[in-house]
């Protein structure tokens, strides 16, 4: 069976071939590179391929998880809206939403803008947009919840903790409390704990420090933000209990792994 990632690299591949422009999957709101997809994680056109190696990526990864996520909303059903990506180049941004939150966009592009001349680029058309938006959620939205997920779902067989770690791939970043997640399953919190780790192998707040680690791990190797907000995104209220449980997990300080992932690209660059 298709597993959801080659399913969704298919399907924005030929949407990309049916319009004439590219479709790209971002993970979360920070707008993380997805790299369990083969094609659709980056912008594949001659254009940004040039721009990529004469500038290197990391200017268009800064922009991702830098700049498209100062625009995306908290709440509520946002609206999809067009950005200038390095190149000079328009993207169209549109917000993929799962169980009320943001859990990753569709950048359509690149295009060319009117007063430029982009070469191999077709020229946005505004009257388009909605045409777009709607064809990108209405393929990409019902793989949403599998798209979200980084949770161990798949060897969890109790109905009412698969509920809970769906819940989780969202919400990990918050303090989920135990009572509070025992009864969206209709179970004390003794029964619930007891339970959580008969299914997953861990107790709830490693599993949670877990998801919460692994997010980090991707914001330092792909964002510019500061240890301490990368600490505060993931839901790490103290940087230092943070760089301290990074470094327990990875066996490298947050600053180390920053490094050698900046070190690789300039050598690659």
């Amino acid at each position: 069976m298709e597993n959801v990632f080659a399913q969704l690299d298919r399907l924005l591949t030929d949407l990309g071939r049916l319009t004439g422009c590219g479709f790209v999957w971002k993970r979360s709101r920070h707008c993380l590179s997805e790299h369990r997809l083969r094609q659709c994680n980056i912008h594949r056109c001659g254009f940004c391929d040039d721009f990529k190696r004469a500038h290197g990526i990391r200017r268009c990864l800064r922009h991702d998880t830098g700049t498209i996520p100062k625009h995306l909303p908290s709440g509520g059903d946002p609206d999809a809206f067009e950005i200038a990506c390095p190149a000079g180049a328009l993207e169209l941004v549109i917000p993929i939403v799962r169980d009320g939150s943001i859990c990753g966009v569709v950048l359509a592009g690149p295009f060319s803008q009117p007063g430029k001349d982009l070469p191999g680029l077709p020229m946005w058309q505004k009257e388009n947009k909605t045409a777009l938006v709607r064809l990108a959620r209405h393929l990409v939205t019902p793989l949403a919840p599998a798209l979200a997920r980084r949770s161990r779902i798949a060897k969890v067989r109790d109905p009412r903790i698969q509920t809970v770690l769906e819940f989780l791939d969202l919400h990990f970043r918050e303090a989920p409390d135990i009572s509070v997640l025992a009864g969206m399953v209709f179970l004390s919190a003794s029964r619930f704990s007891h339970l959580f780790r008969q299914e997953c192998g861990v107790h709830l707040s490693a599993y949670v420090n877990d998801l919460r680690l692994a997010e980090a791990l991707d914001m330092l190797r792909e964002s510019d933000n500061g240890i301490a907000e990368i600490a505060a995104a993931c839901g790490f209220s103290d940087p230092n209990h943070f760089s301290t449980a990074f470094k327990k997990k990875y066996g490298k300080s947050p600053r180390t792994v920053r490094k050698e992932w900046l070190d690789e690209l300039h050598g690659k660059n």
